[in-house]
Protein backbone atom coordinates (compact mmCIF):
# COMPACT_ATOMS: atom_id res chain seq x y z
CA UNK A 1 0.00 0.00 0.00
CA UNK A 2 1.24 3.47 -0.89
CA UNK A 3 0.34 6.74 0.82
CA UNK A 4 -0.48 10.28 -0.26
CA UNK A 5 -0.38 13.27 2.11
CA UNK A 6 -2.92 16.04 1.60
CA UNK A 7 -4.70 18.86 3.38
CA UNK A 8 -8.45 19.38 3.27
CA UNK A 9 -9.40 23.04 3.61
CA UNK A 10 -12.73 22.72 5.44
CA UNK A 11 -14.02 26.26 4.99
CA UNK A 12 -17.34 25.55 6.75
CA UNK A 13 -15.48 24.40 9.86
CA UNK A 14 -12.73 27.05 9.72
CA UNK A 15 -10.05 24.39 9.80
CA UNK A 16 -7.46 22.61 7.72
CA UNK A 17 -7.18 18.88 8.24
CA UNK A 18 -4.03 16.96 7.31
CA UNK A 19 -4.66 13.43 6.00
CA UNK A 20 -2.65 10.41 5.06
CA UNK A 21 -4.47 8.59 2.27
CA UNK A 22 -3.60 4.91 1.79
CA UNK A 23 -4.10 3.65 -1.74
CA UNK A 24 -3.30 0.94 -4.24
CA UNK A 25 -3.11 1.09 -8.02
CA UNK A 26 -4.64 -1.83 -9.86
CA UNK A 27 -5.15 -1.96 -13.63
CA UNK A 28 -4.23 1.74 -13.87
CA UNK A 29 -7.01 2.61 -11.41
CA UNK A 30 -6.54 4.20 -7.97
CA UNK A 31 -8.28 2.48 -5.06
CA UNK A 32 -8.35 4.33 -1.73
CA UNK A 33 -7.85 1.84 1.08
CA UNK A 34 -7.55 4.06 4.13
CA UNK A 35 -8.18 7.68 5.11
CA UNK A 36 -6.34 8.75 8.27
CA UNK A 37 -6.56 12.31 9.62
CA UNK A 38 -3.33 13.25 11.42
CA UNK A 39 -3.64 16.93 12.40
CA UNK A 40 -6.24 19.68 12.60
CA UNK A 41 -5.32 23.36 12.30
CA UNK A 42 -8.07 25.69 13.52
CA UNK A 43 -8.36 29.00 11.69
CA UNK A 44 -9.54 32.44 12.78
CA UNK A 45 -12.81 33.04 10.93
CA UNK A 46 -11.80 36.60 10.05
CA UNK A 47 -8.07 36.49 9.27
CA UNK A 48 -7.88 32.78 8.28
CA UNK A 49 -4.66 32.56 10.32
CA UNK A 50 -3.99 29.36 12.27
CA UNK A 51 -4.98 29.82 15.91
CA UNK A 52 -3.96 26.35 17.12
CA UNK A 53 -3.08 22.87 15.94
CA UNK A 54 -3.87 19.50 17.46
CA UNK A 55 -2.91 15.98 16.52
CA UNK A 56 -5.59 13.39 15.87
CA UNK A 57 -4.65 10.38 18.00
CA UNK A 58 -7.85 8.60 18.97
CA UNK A 59 -9.69 6.12 16.79
CA UNK A 60 -12.98 7.95 17.43
CA UNK A 61 -11.50 11.27 16.29
CA UNK A 62 -9.95 9.69 13.22
CA UNK A 63 -13.22 7.98 12.29
CA UNK A 64 -15.25 11.17 12.77
CA UNK A 65 -12.94 13.31 10.60
CA UNK A 66 -12.50 10.62 7.94
CA UNK A 67 -16.28 10.30 7.62
CA UNK A 68 -16.69 14.07 7.34
CA UNK A 69 -14.05 14.10 4.61
CA UNK A 70 -15.65 11.25 2.69
CA UNK A 71 -19.14 12.76 3.07
CA UNK A 72 -17.80 15.99 1.54
CA UNK A 73 -17.37 13.96 -1.66
CA UNK A 74 -13.61 14.51 -1.95
CA UNK A 75 -12.83 10.92 -2.96
CA UNK A 76 -12.79 11.45 -6.73
CA UNK A 77 -10.71 14.61 -6.38
CA UNK A 78 -8.09 12.68 -4.38
CA UNK A 79 -8.10 9.73 -6.81
CA UNK A 80 -7.50 12.16 -9.68
CA UNK A 81 -4.63 13.88 -7.83
CA UNK A 82 -2.99 10.54 -7.03
CA UNK A 83 -3.46 9.28 -10.60
CA UNK A 84 -1.94 12.47 -12.00
CA UNK A 85 1.03 12.26 -9.64
CA UNK A 86 1.53 8.58 -10.54
CA UNK A 87 1.52 9.45 -14.24
CA UNK A 88 -1.76 7.66 -14.95
CA UNK A 89 -3.42 10.87 -16.18
CA UNK A 90 -1.93 13.40 -18.53
CA UNK A 91 -3.04 16.95 -17.86
CA UNK A 92 -3.80 19.15 -20.85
Amino acid sequence: MMSYEMTWEDEDGNRNIQFSIGYEIENSEVHITKVTPTEVAFLCSESKEVTRKIGVHTEAGQTLLANQFLNAERTQQIKTAIATEAGLLISA
